[in-house]
């Protein structure tokens, strides 16, 4: 930590590797609208980079507990859009076409 980072006196990297960069970039954008002030992120492929910023220790585990909290439920939520979007479409071709 140095003095020369603005209001912010602590910062936190986190990176994490996911099954494909648009998951990745999903995710990043499921962080995207509470955090602005105090989370910034990219990715590089299926890699997800997060730097968290706060004035203190304290308010930085608070930001960290968030961000967590929001990706945990961003990442269930894409696998469960994943794991049935295959059950979607047959069942959407079966609609069209039943069977004779």
């Amino acid at each position: 930590m140095s003095g020369g980072n603005g209001p912010f006196s602590a910062r936190a990297t986190l990176e994490r590797r996911f099954g494909s960069p648009e998951e990745a970039e999903a995710l990043l954008k499921a962080l995207a609208p509470d955090n602005a002030d105090f989370l910034s992120g990219r990715t590089e492929g299926p890699v997800l980079h997060l730097e968290a910023r706060a004035k203190g220790l304290a308010e930085l585990q608070r930001t960290l507990d968030d961000a967590l909290a929001c990706l945990s439920t961003a990442e269930r939520t894409w696998e469960a859009a994943h794991r049935s979007a295959p059950a979607r479409t047959a069942r959407t071709a079966e609609a069209r076409d039943p069977p004779c």
